[in-house]
């Protein structure tokens, strides 16, 4: 059933004639990379669509095969790809090992663009650890949801 689903994002994506990635990772709770790709596109009434792919590993060089590897397993053409966002790590982002080098070496007309929702996120958390109040309210919400998880 994911496998349709994936299928008919691809698709769209195609149809599009361009598409984005978009590219975050995290440690899973026993410390191993988990890295997940998304392909980002604007359909023919002008909607962003988007859809996830799951990746694993840590390298600039890694990363950039592993994207090359997922767009080439759903058949998608690099040289559709418009645009390429990461996080700010340098392995990731760096300007000459960094995935986003790599990819742009393989495809010049790729657009790279720092991850704004992920800058501003660090902004805010930076913001709020200077504030108790803030830092109370943070940890009650974070409670609750563990809660509301749990039950």
């Amino acid at each position: 059933m994911s496998r349709t689903i994936v299928q008919g994002i691809v698709q769209d994506a195609v149809a599009s004639g361009c598409y984005a990635i978009m590219v975050d990772g995290t440690q899973d709770i026993s410390g191993v990379d988990q890295h997940s790709v998304c392909i980002r596109f604007v359909d023919e009434d002008l909607r962003p669509r988007e859809g996830l792919y799951a990746l694993t590993s840590a390298t600039g060089g890694a990363v950039a095969n592993m994207v090359e590897d997922v767009l080439c397993r759903l058949q998608l053409s690099l040289s559709l790809l418009q645009g390429q966002t990461y996080d700010g790590e340098p392995n990731i982002s760096g300007q000459f090992n960094g995935a986003q080098a790599v990819i742009k070496q393989k495809q010049p007309l790729t657009i790279f663009v720092h991850c704004t929702a992920h800058a501003s996120n660090l902004a805010s958390s930076s913001v709020a650890r200077c504030s108790p109040l803030v830092c109370s309210a943070m940890e009650a919400v974070n409670e609750l949801g563990v809660l509301v998880n749990n039950s």
